[in-house]
């Protein structure tokens, strides 16, 4: 069993197969198509407006998860708790394949 969100709906695949059409239709209208096959989600559709709102969301996420682990290291630095590493230092140490000669 699976829990889907309120705007949505439940396809089999051979749904999708013979109605590709309806079933875009209802992801541009705002629904998220859960495709399934055995009763086991396979797949998901939705609009493409709502995927770029997802990853938008998304990357804002990250920068903010980035943000809380930058926040705290600065703190460390500036109180001297912490050294710094120059840009060439990390690539030479973690990535010497890219290192510029």
């Amino acid at each position: 069993m699976f829990r889907v969100v309120e705007q949505s709906t439940i396809a089999s695949v051979t749904d999708l197969r013979r109605r590709t059409s309806d079933i875009m239709d209802r992801a541009d209208q705002g629904d998220v198509v859960v495709v399934q096959r055995d009763n086991e989600p396979h797949g998901v559709y939705l609009s493409y407006r709502h995927y770029e709102s997802l990853v938008e969301k998304l990357n804002r996420l990250e920068s903010l998860e980035l943000a809380l682990i930058a926040l705290p290291r600065k703190a460390a630095v500036d109180r001297g708790e912490m050294g710094t590493t120059s840009l060439a230092d990390m690539i030479a140490e973690f990535a010497p394949e890219l290192a510029v000669a």
